[in-house]
């Protein structure tokens, strides 16, 4: 991916941000004419552990798009996938688990353009 494609999005020290089309190429993306997925590279995002008593697992999805987008969040904790929808040019943060004993996850982001 060249530099020009990536989106700065605010992001917590330490964290790793991580842009749709790197993550899910082949499956994330806006249709084009053809029909085929072009890879969603406008929207970035990061997964952070809060404790509180046990961790939060929280995704950051950050859409820095000229359009709104639908996102499917989900992580290897919890592999059900939640719909969530991604304002342009703002961040959405997305529970995706309360109280867990593990402080590590994978977060997996999925986004098209709203209809």
């Amino acid at each position: 991916m060249r530099r020009d494609e990536r989106v700065a999005a605010p992001t917590p020290p330490g964290s790793p941000t991580r842009t749709v089309a790197e993550v899910a190429p082949a499956s994330s993306g806006v249709a084009e004419k053809n029909g085929k997925p072009k890879p969603v590279s406008c929207i970035a995002f990061w997964g952070e552990a809060r404790y509180v008593v046990g961790y939060n697992h929280i995704v950051h999805i950050y859409n820095g798009c000229a359009y709104d987008a639908v996102c499917s969040v989900r992580t290897d904790v919890n592999p059900t996938p939640q719909t969530v929808a991604a304002p342009q040019k703002q961040e959405t943060q997305v529970v995706t688990f309360l109280g867990s004993p593990v402080g590590r996850f994978v977060p997996f982001v999925d986004c098209v353009a709203s209809p």
